[in-house]
C-alpha cells in the first residue's frame, strides 16, 4: 500500500476533520434562527430544506456510475433519511451532543450487520458497544429529562440505524458493482460553483433589499449560504474519506484515525458552540472513545484475519463499511433476496418511525424542553461573578459556559429566599383595599418601624412612578391575598403606562406570541387588554413567527401615516432577552426600522443563556438608546439590565403583563388533589423525580407545552384559546406545584394555592420576591421534597375552602 508523507498525511487528516466539523457547524448555524422549539413546523421544514440543499450539492458534484439496481435506491433513500434525521437532531439540541450520539453509528451498523448478514460478533466488541453507549449518554446528559432532548437523541439514533441499513445495502451490492465515488468532470464542477455563487448573490441583492435590515446581518439571511457551505463540506469530507484516506491508510490506521476524527469533531463543536459541560460530561466522551477503541480492535483483528480492507459509502456522513462478510454469487441466490427484502422492510419501518417523530404534537416524554441545560446547580452558578462595565467579558467562570450568576449582589429591597414573610419582619400591618385604592389599615406595632410605615404611605401617594423607576414594588411585601396583588399590579400598570404612553394614540406591536406556551399567550392577551384600556389604537401587529421584511415594511408604512409623536412601537414581553435568539433578532429589526420612535419592550426577564457573539449582538441593540424603554419584571433582571443597558436606555421595574387579565373565577371542578407542573426546557430546575404523595392524594404530573389547544384563525383568537387551555389545565387540581412562572401568575389570578419550584436561574424566586412574597397561599421551594411537603400543608390549610374533586373521573371505564 502506498503511503503518504507525514506532513501530507497530517494535512489530509486535518482537512478530513475540519470538513466534517464545518459541515455540521454550518448546518447548525443555518437552522438556529428558525428552529426555536420542537413543536414548530419549522423543526420539520428547515432540516428538510437543508437536507435537500445538501443532496443537491452531492448530486451536482458526485457521479455514481457503478451503483445500480434496487439496492442503490435503498442506499439513496436511507442516506437521505439519515441526513434529514441528523439535521433534525442538530436543530433540536447542541451540535456537539448530536454528534456524540452519532459516535454510536458503528454500534448500530454492527448490530444490523449481525441481524441481516449474520456477521459474527465477539465478546470484546459487545463490551465495547456497551461502553460507547454509556459514554455517549453521559456526555449528552439524561435523555429522559426532556422530550426535546429525547427527540433529538432519538433522531440521532434513527440516523445511525438508517445509516446502518445503508451500509448493509452497500455490502450486499458491493460484490456486483465495486467502485468508489468520483467527482464530475471539471466543467460540471465549475458550472456548479458558478451557479452557487450566482444564487447566493441574487439572494443577497433581491431578497434582502432593505438597507436597515441588511445591515443587521441576521443569520436568517445566510440560510442558503450556510446550507450550501454545509453541502460542499459534506461532499468534501466524504470524498477525502473514500478516495484519499482509505486509499493510503491501512485498516488499523483508518480505524484509529476515524475515532480520533469523531472525537475531535465533537470537541470542536463544543468549543464553537454554546454548550457547557461538567466533568461527568467529559468523562462520558472519554469513555465513549475507549469503547470505540475496544470495538475497533476486534474489527481490525477480524479484518486482518480475512485480509480485507475497509471501504465506505460514496458520500458517507460518518461511518465506514468493511468488505468482510461480502460474498456474492451469480444469479442472486435466495439468501440475497431474503436479505434485500429484510432491508426493504427495515427501511419502511424506519420511515414510519421518522414520520411519527416529526408529526406527533404530544412530546415523546411528558417533560418537554425547548433548550436544555446540562448539570448546572444553583450553587455552581452563584460562584460565577458578574463583571462590571465589561460587556465583552460578561460571562461566568464556569469553563466555557455563558451562564451569569443571578444573586451575587446586595439589594435591601430583595430579601433572601428564606425571608419570604417580609411583612412580619417589619412588624407592619397588611394592606386593605377600597375602590381599587390602597389604604393602610394596620399601624406600627413597634416604634422602630415608623420609618417603614412612612415610606409605604409616601409610595402610595406618588403620582409619577417613572421618577423612581427602580422602586415600584413598595407595597409588595404587605400584599397577603391574591386580590391585593392583582389590584396593586393593575394600579401600577395604570400609572406607569399613563406616563409612558402620554401623547400616544397609535401603536405597532411586534413579536406577539400565539404558540402553545400558555404563559406567552396570557402575556399577549394581557398586553392587548392594556392597550384597549389605555385607548391606544393598534395600527398593525406582527406575530412572533412572522417577523419578516414584508410585515415590518407594512408596519412602517402605516406608522408613517401619522405623526411620530403619536405612535409608540411596542415589543412583546416574556423572559427571552439574550436566551432566545429569534426574539432578539426580531427586536433588532424593529429598532433599526423605527429609529426615531418611542419604543417600549413590555415586561421581560433576562435569561442569560447565549454565546458570546449573540450576547454582544443583543447588548448593542438594547444599550444606550434614549428612545427605548425596557420594562423588567423582577429585581434580578432589573439589576442585570441596569449594569448592561442603563447608559441612555430607560429601565423600569414593572409587573408581568398577564396580570392584566385580572381576577378569574374557577369555571371547572378539579379532577386531582395535586397538579404537578414540570417544565422540560433549559429553565427546568432539574431536581430529580417527583416524590410520591400519600396514597389517598391523587396527583397528575404534566407540562402544558404539549397540551394542544383549539385551532383558530389569527394571532389574537389563537392566543385566547391557548390561554383558556392553560387556565383549564391549572383548574384540574385543587392545589398546584409549578416550576413555570405563569403557572404561578395564573394561579394567583385563579386564587389557587400553589408551590413554586425555583430553577437555577432563579426566575421564579426573583419574581416571587419582587411582587408576591407576602402571599399566604403560596410557598417557595428549592427541591422536590420540600415542594411535596408544602403542597400537603396547603391541602391541609385550605382543604375546606377548596372545591371538591370530581370523583367520577376516578372510575375506570375499561374493564
Amino acid at each position: 500500500m502506498t503511503t503518504l508523507p507525514t506532513l501530507t498525511a497530517l494535512a489530509v487528516f486535518s482537512l478530513w476533520t475540519l470538513a466534517s466539523f464545518l459541515c455540521h457547524k454550518s448546518a447548525k448555524l443555518a437552522m438556529a434562527p428558525y428552529v426555536t422549539d420542537m413543536t414548530s413546523i419549522t423543526a420539520v421544514v428547515i432540516p428538510l430544506g437543508l437536507t435537500l440543499v445538501q443532496t443537491l450539492c452531492c448530486c451536482a458534484t458526485v457521479q455514481l456510475t457503478s451503483l445500480r439496481g434496487p439496492l442503490f435506491y435503498v442506499m439513496a433513500a436511507s442516506h437521505f433519511l439519515a441526513t434529514w434525521a441528523t439535521n433534525t437532531s442538530l436543530a433540536l439540541t447542541f451540535a456537539s451532543s448530536a454528534m456524540a450520539i452519532k459516535m454510536l453509528e458503528p454500534v448500530t451498523s454492527a448490530l444490523l450487520q449481525r441481524l441481516v448478514l449474520k456477521t459474527a460478533m465477539g465478546a470484546e466488541g459487545v463490551v465495547g458497544m456497551v461502553v460507547v453507549v454509556v459514554g455517549a449518554m453521559l456526555y449528552v446528559g439524561n435523555p429522559l429529562s426532556s422530550s426535546q432532548i429525547s427527540r433529538a437523541v432519538l433522531m440521532a439514533l434513527l440516523s445511525n440505524v438508517t445509516l446502518g441499513v445503508r451500509n448493509v445495502a452497500l455490502k450486499l451490492n458491493h460484490g456486483d458493482s465495486p467502485g468508489r465515488s468520483r467527482l464530475r468532470p471539471p466543467r460540471a464542477l465549475a458550472a456548479f460553483a458558478a451557479a452557487t455563487a450566482g444564487l447566493v448573490l441574487i439572494t443577497r441583492i433581491f431578497v434582502v433589499t432593505d438597507a436597515a435590515v441588511a445591515s443587521s446581518h441576521e443569520p436568517q439571511d445566510y440560510f442558503l449560504l450556510l446550507s450550501l457551505a454545509s453541502g460542499v463540506c459534506h461532499v468534501t469530507y466524504s470524498y477525502v474519506s473514500t478516495n484519499v484516506v482509505l486509499r493510503y491508510m491501512s485498516v488499523v490506521s483508518h480505524a484509529i484515525l476515524n475515532i480520533v476524527k469523531r472525537v475531535l469533531v465533537v470537541v470542536l463543536l463544543h468549543v464553537a458552540g454554546r454548550r457547557s459541560a461538567s466533568m461527568w460530561n467529559w468523562a462520558g466522551l472519554a469513555l465513549c472513545t475507549v469503547g470505540l477503541l475496544m470495538y475497533s480492535k476486534e474489527k481490525i483483528m477480524t479484518s486482518q484475519a480475512v485480509d480485507t480492507s475497509v471501504t465506505s459509502t460514496p458520500h458517507d456522513l460518518e461511518g465506514s463499511v468493511s468488505e468482510t462478510d461480502t460474498a456474492t454469487t451469480p444469479g442472486r441466490p435466495k439468501v440475497y433476496r431474503e436479505r434485500e427484502s429484510l432491508l426493504g422492510r427495515l427501511l419502511v419501518l424506519l420511515i414510519f418511525v421518522f414520520v411519527v417523530c416529526l408529526t406527533s404534537e404530544q412530546p415523546l416524554v411528558m417533560t418537554t424542553m425547548s433548550r436544555f441545560q446540562l448539570i448546572q446547580k444553583p450553587k455552581e452558578l452563584q460562584e460565577a461573578p458578574l463583571l462590571r462595565n465589561n460587556p465583552e467579558g460578561f460571562k461566568s467562570t464556569l469553563g466555557r459556559t455563558e451562564f451569569v450568576s443571578p444573586v451575587l449582589w446586595s439589594d435591601p429591597k430583595f430579601p433572601n429566599k428564606s425571608e419570604t414573610n417580609y411583612a412580619q419582619n417589619l412588624r407592619f400591618g397588611h394592606v386593605n383595599w377600597t375602590d381599587g385604592k390602597p389604604l393602610i389599615a394596620g399601624r406600627i406595632v413597634y416604634q422602630p418601624d415608623r420609618k417603614a410605615a412612612e415610606e409605604v404611605e409616601e409610595f402610595v401617594s406618588r403620582d409619577n412612578l417613572l421618577t423612581t423607576p427602580f422602586d415600584t414594588d413598595g407595597l409588595s411585601p404587605y400584599l397577603t391575598t391574591t386580590q391585593e396583588v392583582i389590584t396593586e399590579t393593575k394600579r401600577l400598570h395604570d400609572k406607569l403606562f399613563s406616563e409612558l404612553f402620554r401623547g400616544k394614540k397609535y401603536a405597532v406591536v411586534f413579536d406577539l406570541a400565539s404558540h402553545e406556551n400558555k404563559g406567552d399567550a396570557a402575556i399577549t392577551i394581557g398586553e392587548l387588554i392594556l392597550l384597549e384600556n389605555m385607548g391606544i389604537e393598534i395600527l398593525f401587529f406582527v406575530n412572533v413567527g412572522a417577523c419578516n421584511d414584508k410585515n415590518f415594511q407594512h408596519a412602517l408604512k402605516l406608522a408613517q401615516q401619522h405623526s411620530m409623536d403619536e405612535v409608540v412601537v411596542l415589543m412583546h414581553g416574556g423572559g427571552n432577552i439574550f436566551g432566545y435568539a429569534s426574539a432578539d433578532w426580531c427586536r433588532d429589526k424593529a429598532l433599526k426600522l423605527f429609529p426615531g420612535y418611542k419604543t417600549v419592550l413590555f415586561s421581560q426577564s433576562i435569561y442569560m443563556y447565549a454565546n458570546q457573539n449573540h450576547f454582544n449582538f443583543a447588548w448593542k441593540n438594547y444599550c444606550c438608546n434614549p428612545n427605548l424603554t425596557l420594562l423588567m419584571r423582577d429585581r434580578l433582571s432589573l439589576h442585570i439590565a441596569r449594569r448592561l443597558f442603563a447608559n441612555g436606555t430607560h429601565i423600569v421595574l414593572t409587573p408581568d403583563m398577564a396580570i392584566q387579565l385580572g381576577h378569574l373565577t374557577r369555571f371547572a371542578p378539579p379532577y386531582y388533589d395535586v397538579i404537578w407542573q414540570r417544565r422540560g426546557d433549559g429553565e427546568n430546575p432539574l431536581l430529580g423525580k417527583v416524590p410520591k404523595l400519600p396514597g389517598n392524594v391523587t396527583m397528575w404530573k404534566w407540562d402544558w407545552l404539549g397540551m394542544s389547544s383549539l385551532k383558530a384563525e389569527g394571532t389574537v383568537k389563537r392566543a385566547m384559546h391557548i390561554m383558556h387551555n392553560g387556565l383549564a389545565i391549572l383548574q384540574q387540581g385543587r392545589v398546584l406545584v409549578t416550576d413555570r412562572l405563569h403557572g404561578h401568575i395564573l394561579s394567583v389570578l385563579l386564587d389557587i394555592p400553589h408551590v413554586l419550584l425555583d430553577n437555577c436561574h432563579q426566575k421564579l424566586s426573583s419574581f416571587h420576591n419582587t411582587w408576591t412574597r407576602g402571599l399566604k397561599n403560596c410557598r417557595l421551594a428549592d427541591n422536590a421534597e420540600d415542594a411535596a411537603r408544602y403542597v400537603m400543608e396547603l391541602l391541609d390549610e385550605y382543604g375546606d375552602s377548596l372545591p371538591p374533586r370530581l370523583t367520577a373521573a376516578d372510575i375506570k371505564e375499561k374493564l
